[in-house]
């Protein structure tokens, strides 16, 4: 599989989407929206969910600081078909 991948600390909004939040710093969710005032996620506990983002980054940055989010695009030369 041809990825490049990134993660990033707080500055999150512009991630190409779906990416994936590390949140209460115990799991992860993915994030599959970001509009103007919501932020969607997808959280494998509780379902789909929409935040305000006031509310998004309280719990993604629930320690301070400490906000992590891992984005995937797939390059140029991927395969579908190269997955086996």
């Amino acid at each position: 599989m041809n990825f490049h991948s990134s993660d990033t600390r707080p500055g999150l909004i512009d991630f190409p989407l779906p990416c994936i939040a590390h949140w209460h710093q115990n799991h992860f969710v993915v994030i599959y929206k970001i509009s103007r005032d919501k932020v969607y996620i997808a959280d494998p506990g509780h379902g789909k969910i929409r935040l305000s983002r006031s509310d998004f980054f309280k719990n993604w940055l629930s320690d301070g600081e400490q906000g992590i989010v891992l984005g995937l695009e797939s390059m140029p030369d991927w395969e579908q078909d190269a997955i086996t």
